[in-house]
């Protein structure tokens, strides 16, 4: 499986696109085809735990990666204890053909755990892959819930750097302190006087530092992250896919309606580039995307 720039630019492997972040023509990496999945191979997903069908899902986009290395990110991004439900992301009925789901159920209650417990893990695979024995730096400017989620997706990951800026009174006050009681060895949260767009421009300021000059003298590879954890939806990181194919597998039982049946999906307006991804992976069984 190989992955292409949205701007035309050469492809590269997974392990890449996950180390790089974007593409160096500024472009976003999206996999070269997206595998269909037969009836009978949704059916046997179907029967599976969450980290199953994820680890399962995944093979078929991390071709660089052995299966031993997804099973064992998978089990360490949502092991139970760093989950308040077993399922990690539940899909609740509330009538006859209508399912809510849930997705709060991570360490920091935001929707971006779903892939930022599982990043990290990767990231790290892909720097050994790739010899790049620098520490993989990730920089972020946040307003609110993607820099909480960074911090802990990140939080003492060997060989890794989380650093975040987030308008210093510009966020609740339980985000603030979500964000600077992380702890960890690995972690940075600075509090910038100013609104988000000042801390989006000192990380932009940052990104095009290190674009032009390096980081000379420092040992240190720049991942660039920033836009892959606003809205990390699959076409940004193959990881966050997994939510949007994962949980509703169940829902094509026969005792639900059949490994036949088609989906609608409905997500609100922030939330669009997950609904575009799961549109253009053709998700089993999606028919409709729609978004409020």
């Amino acid at each position: 499986m190989s992955f292409f720039s949205t701007r035309g630019g050469a492809c590269v492997t997974a392990s890449q696109s996950i180390l790089w972040g974007l593409a160096k023509d500024g472009g976003l990496y999206v996999p070269s085809l997206f595998p269909q999945i037969s009836s009978e191979r949704l059916a046997a997903l179907c029967g599976q735990s969450y980290r199953q069908r994820a680890a399962r899902i995944l093979r078929d986009f991390l071709e660089d990666y052995s299966i031993a290395e997804i099973e064992q990110s998978v089990d360490a991004a949502y092991a139970a204890d760093a989950w308040d439900h077993p399922d990690v992301a539940p899909v609740r009925t509330l009538s006859e053909g209508v399912h809510v789901l849930e997705l709060f159920h991570g360490p920091t209650l935001a929707f971006k755990d779903i892939a930022l417990k599982l990043l990290p893990h990767l990231v790290r695979l892909a720097a050994e892959k790739n010899g790049e024995t620098r520490e993989v730096s990730i920089i972020v400017a946040t307003s609110g819930d993607t820099g909480k989620a960074a911090l802990e997706g990140f939080r003492d990951v060997p060989g890794t750097s989380c650093s975040v800026f987030y308008p210093h009174g510009g966020v609740s006050r339980v985000q603030e302190l979500q964000m600077t009681t992380t702890g960890g060895s690995n972690t940075h949260v600075i509090g910038v006087r100013g609104n988000f767009d000042v801390c989006h421009t000192i990380h932009g300021h940052v990104d095009e530092f290190v674009g032009r000059h390096g980081f000379a003298g420092f040992d240190v590879h720049l991942h660039h992250a920033q836009r892959e954890l606003i809205h990390a939806g699959k076409e940004r990181q193959t990881p966050a896919g997994v939510p949007d194919q994962n949980p509703f597998l169940p829902y094509a039982r026969d005792d639900v309606g059949g490994v036949g049946r088609r989906f609608e999906i409905t997500d609100d307006e922030q939330n669009q580039k997950h609904s575009r991804s799961d549109k253009s992976g053709n998700g089993p069984g999606l028919h409709n995307v729609i978004s409020s």
